[in-house]
C-alpha cells in the first residue's frame, strides 16, 4: 500500500462505504453465532440474515453486470459483463470443472511418481466452538470467544508451523484443501495431499505434533483434532473425495446433491447455498492449491 494509495482510501466514502458494510455485517453475523440463531438446531453455517444480505447482494451485481457492458477501444466490440462472468470463474459451473481438472492432474501427476494420495480432516480445538451440536444444541462451556476469521487464521498459523517443518525435514507435498463450516460456523479443513511413500510417517507425525501443540489436554483431542485416512481403490480415489466437498461448497451439483448434509441436515443442494454465504460473509478462502506450478503457468 502506498502512501498515495492511502490517502486516495480514506478520502474515498465508497471505500468507507465498503469497509463499513463488510465491518457491520460481520459483527451482526457473530453477535447472532453467540446468541444461538448459527447452530444445527437453527440455521447452520450462517444466520438468515447473512443469507439474505447475500443473496441480496448477488441480485444486484447480476442485475448491474447485464446493464454494464465493456467497449474494446481498438475494435469497438461491445460484451456485456454477465456474458464474460459467464465465461469466468465467476461461474460455479467453470470454477468447479477447473478444481476438479487440476485434482486430476495431480492424481496423474502422483501415479507417475508413484506418490501416496493421504486424505486428511483438520479442524479447531473444541473451545472455538460456541455450540455444542451433539447434546441438542447446548452452549459450550470451554468456548474462548473466538470468531469464524479468527478460527481460520489458528488453523492458518498451524499449517505454517506444519508446512516450515516439512520443508525442514525436505518432505515433498502437493494436492487441495478446501475450508468449510461446521455447524455453528467455526471452520475445519479437508486436504488430498500427495506425499512419497517413505515420507508419509513423517508427514502424518509433523501435523500431528504441531495440530495438538495448543489446547492438548482438550477431552478427545487425540480422536477429533487431526485424522488421517488412505486412500483405497474400491473406496473411491482421492479426487473422489474432494469432489464431494468442491459440489458441498459450490453449487452442490451432481449426484451429492441429494444426500443429506451431517452438519445441518439438508441436501447438499440447499446446503451449498449457505456455504458460500459462510464464505463470502466472513471472508475465508474456500479451496487452496497447495505445491505444484502457479495457477497461471498451468
Amino acid at each position: 500500500v502506498t502512501e498515495q494509495g492511502l490517502r486516495r482510501r480514506l478520502v474515498s466514502p465508497d471505500w468507507w462505504r465498503r469497509r463499513l458494510r463488510t465491518t457491520l455485517t460481520r459483527a451482526c453475523e457473530e453477535l447472532f453465532r453467540r446468541l444461538g440463531f448459527v447452530r444445527a438446531q437453527a440455521s447452520a453455517y450462517v444466520s438468515g440474515d447473512a443469507l439474505t444480505r447475500v443473496r441480496l447482494a448477488a441480485i444486484k451485481s447480476k442485475q448491474w453486470m447485464s446493464e454494464t457492458a465493456a467497449v474494446c477501444e481498438d475494435t469497438g466490440e461491445v460484451l456485456p459483463l454477465s456474458q464474460i462472468a459467464e465465461h469466468s470463474l465467476a461461474n460455479p459451473t467453470l470454477r468447479r470443472g477447473e478444481l476438479m481438472l487440476r485434482a486430476r492432474g495431480f492424481q496423474e501427476v502422483a501415479a507417475s511418481r508413484g506418490d501416496r494420495c493421504v486424505m486428511v480432516t483438520a479442524t479447531c480445538p473444541s473451545a472455538f466452538h460456541p455450540w455444542l451440536r451433539d447434546s441438542g444444541g447446548t452452549p459450550n462451556p470451554r468456548y474462548n470467544g473466538t470468531t469464524p476469521r479468527e478460527a481460520q487464521a489458528w488453523l492458518n498459523q498451524h499449517w505454517a508451523r506444519a508446512r516450515a517443518a516439512l520443508k525442514r525435514q525436505k518432505i515433498l507435498y502437493y494436492g487441495f484443501r478446501a475450508a468449510e463450516p461446521h455447524h455453528d460456523a467455526t471452520p475445519h479443513w479437508h486436504l488430498v495431499l500427495y506425499v512419497a511413500p517413505d515420507s508419509l510417517a513423517a508427514f502424518r507425525s509433523i501435523l500431528t505434533r504441531v495440530w495438538l501443540k495448543d489446547y492438548a489436554n482438550e477431552p478427545g483431542a487425540l480422536v477429533h483434532r487431526i485424522k488421517f485416512t488412505d486412500e483405497d481403490a474400491t473406496k473411491g480415489s482421492g479426487v473422489g473425495y474432494l469432489a464431494k466437498y468442491v459440489a458441498k461448497n459450490i453449487d452442490g451439483a451432481g449426484s451429492i446433491g441429494s444426500e443429506i448434509s451431517d452438519e445441518s441436515g439438508r441436501p447438499v443442494s440447499e446446503d451449498a447455498q449457505h456455504a458460500v454465504a459462510w464464505s463470502r460473509i466472513h471472508g475465508i478462502r474456500q479451496f487452496q492449491q497447495l505445491g505444484g506450478p502457479a495457477v497461471t503457468l498451468w
